[in-house]
């Protein structure tokens, strides 16, 4: 439960960093401390740690999302030649839910 935290947390400062707005890591007062407060310097190691391993991590993600699109292409082809033929009459087979063309089948998978 605590991770969804985490990467709302996550989610929230990438965004800020994104605006141009900062990591909200800054301290404001106007007389800033030489010594950084130590808890936010373990939290923005913690960040960078987090985000140098989403971006090692892209990759194989890349490879894992071609994989399964490869697999909804192979299945949707396979069911338009398979069951482009059936009658659209019944309760799962309908006119919104049928395998006669590519993209219907892309749907309904």
């Amino acid at each position: 439960m605590l991770r969804i935290f985490r990467v709302a947390r996550l989610l929230r400062l990438v965004r800020r960093a994104w605006l141009g707005l900062g990591l909200g890591l800054a301290n404001p007062n106007p007389n800033p401390n030489p010594n950084p407060n130590p808890n936010q310097v373990r939290r923005a190691k913690g960040i960078r740690l987090l985000l140098a391993t989403l971006a090692s991590s892209l990759p194989s993600l890349c490879n894992v999302g071609s994989l399964l699109l490869l697999l909804l292409f192979v299945f949707a082809v396979l069911g338009v030649s398979l069951f482009s033929e059936l009658t659209i009459e019944g309760d799962f087979i309908t006119k919104n839910a049928n395998f006669r063309t590519f993209s219907q089948a892309c749907l309904l998978l």
